[in-house]
């Protein structure tokens, strides 16, 4: 199930994917390949709650840019 999108929060979530992104490209810096991400940035990343994943880091970074574009259309922000 789809986490549903709340438009009095959005800057606020997509500030927060934003920094989950450049903490995962710090990772990457320091040899990392694949991270266990914090449940509610995947939440908010995959639009599922509670889950507990390890994922690949471009991957990962692909599913935050698709959330961040999925929270500005629907809230009407740029």
């Amino acid at each position: 199930m789809s986490r549903p999108i709340n438009c009095a929060t959005a800057e606020g979530d997509i500030r927060l994917l934003r920094h989950e992104k450049a903490h995962v490209a710090e990772q990457i810096k320091a040899g990392m390949t694949s991270i266990v991400p914090a449940s509610a940035v995947v939440g908010m990343a995959t639009g599922q709650e509670g889950e507990n994943i390890k994922v690949a880091t471009g991957d990962y970074n692909r599913r935050i840019d698709a959330r961040i574009a999925e929270i500005k259309r629907h809230c009407g922000l740029k």
